[in-house]
């Protein structure tokens, strides 16, 4: 299969726990697209409209200052580790996740594979 026939995969995760007054528990999203631009584009899109996720961005005169993650590629909340960031979003755009209370988000595009073959996510 050719780069141009290549197809992708958005798959979205969230789990849930009582902590947040809310029943406990799993659920999942797989979308399909025709394109890797059209993949990452979602991607942004559910960061940006749907989780709303805000970073806080010390500022001139405000150290509590806010601004969406969706704008913010390559930002992680622990700068020593992604593994233990709370907040992380890839240089490339194609993964993200949040943990806040008791959610936590994670979403990544991912290339489909052949028939059969199993396309495991990174983390």
């Amino acid at each position: 299969m050719g780069n141009e026939d290549q197809k992708w995969a958005v798959i979205q995760s969230e789990v849930y726990s009582a902590e947040d007054g809310c029943a406990s528990g799993l659920c999942g999203g797989f979308t399909l697209f025709r394109t890797k631009d059209e993949a990452l584009a979602f991607v942004e899109h559910v960061i940006r409209d749907e989780w709303t996720t805000t970073i806080t961005i010390p500022g001139d005169g405000d150290e509590f200052h806010e601004e969406l993650l969706a704008d913010h590629k390559g930002y992680q909340s622990d700068e020593s580790s992604v593994k233990w960031s709370d907040v992380y979003y890839s240089e490339e755009g194609d993964e993200a996740w949040c943990q806040h209370g008791g959610a936590i988000r994670k979403i990544e595009a991912v290339p489909l594979k052949p028939m059969g073959e199993r396309t495991w996510t990174t983390t």
